[in-house]
């Protein structure tokens, strides 16, 4: 949790230039690392970690989540077994392991691809309630994002907003998502106007592309649409 707290100091700037609205995480203990985040990556960060546990910290019974994951197993692991068909077509990637990690800071779900981890947002109610993302829709959405990032989203340079419309399509076209899960909804800016380089990709790429050979679909869309120097900014 401290880690993650310090992660969204360091890069609120970038998801709130990328149209997040999410209230990030803002502590007295913290205001120098929040006015300073340049300053984060070599900061020492032992006495933030004791105020983070002395002050800050309360544990949250996390019951509820483990009952909704249990409940949801089976789904997840059958959108598993079809995306799994994309690693053997083009190389998606799988994750030996996903682990999930409530957090209380950020968006409603977040990833790292190299490790397979979930980060899922809990919105606390009080003093031990809390509400959670759409789950188990949030899981599936980030289990495409980390089989895409290496292969596609770093290697041809996705902007934050084609990668999730890239995210979203894999979603309804592959695994027609709406057809279980019929609350899925897009990832759009909290503006909820849709970026022009998220309708551009959503134009772009078909049912047949995703399952014949996406990695060679960006290759021609990126040629179509060339990167320049700030694109390939993503979170």
């Amino acid at each position: 949790m401290f880690n993650t707290l310090l992660y969204y100091l360091e890069h609120a700037s970038s998801y709130k230039s990328n149209g997040y609205r999410a209230p990030f995480p803002s502590y007295p203990q913290f205001k120098e690392l929040e006015e300073h985040p340049e300053t984060i990556p070599t900061v020492d960060k032992e006495p933030y970690f004791k105020r983070f546990v002395d002050e800050i910290y309360k544990p949250l019974d996390l019951t509820p989540l483990q009952k909704l994951l249990t409940d949801n197993l089976e789904l997840l692991k059958t959108a598993l077994d079809s995306l799994r068909k994309l690693k053997e077509k083009w190389g998606f990637k799988i994750s030996p392991q996903y682990t999930i990690f409530p957090t209380l800071y950020g968006v409603g779900g977040s990833y790292n691809a190299s490790l397979g981890y979930i980060n899922l947002k809990i919105y606390v109610t009080g003093p031990q309630t809390y509400q959670l993302p759409p789950f188990p829709e949030t899981i599936i959405h980030e289990m495409i994002h980390i089989g895409i990032e290496d292969i596609i989203v770093k290697q041809f340079r996705l902007t934050q907003w084609e990668t999730e419309g890239l995210v979203d399509l894999i979603a309804e076209l592959y695994l027609n998502i709406r057809d279980f899960l019929p609350n899925y909804k897009n990832q759009i800016p909290d503006s909820k106007i849709q970026p022009a380089d998220n309708k551009r990709i959503r134009e772009f790429i078909t049912l047949e592309k995703i399952c014949d050979n996406l990695p060679e679909a960006i290759k021609e869309y990126v040629t179509r649409y060339p990167r320049d120097q700030k694109q390939g900014m993503k979170l």
